[in-house]
């Protein structure tokens, strides 16, 4: 007999489920992904997969994940300092 988890998490701000995999693409708090989401830096060029900072996401309304891109550091530089000249326009 299995014991199935009955907690669900949901954004506090559009209510979406994200325990069902649903976010809210325009919404802060959603940060475009549910529980994962690709990496945030490469846009998961590295494989690698953020986990949801759920408590934080609610406290301050705003998406929060815990994870790291895994390309070599000279390539994440340069995705980095491309943001950077992008935001300056």
């Amino acid at each position: 007999m299995s014991v199935k988890d009955e907690t669900t998490f949901q954004c506090s701000s559009c209510q979406a489920n994200w325990s069902a995999g649903e976010f809210g693409k325009d919404c802060d708090e959603c940060g475009g992904g549910a529980l994962k989401r690709n990496c945030t830096l490469c846009n998961s060029k590295c494989d690698s997969i953020y986990l949801r900072a759920i408590i934080d996401s609610w406290d301050t309304h705003e998406a929060h994940w815990n994870g790291s891109c895994k390309l070599p550091e000279e390539e994440k530089q340069k995705l980095i300092a491309a943001r950077i000249y992008e935001a300056q326009g």
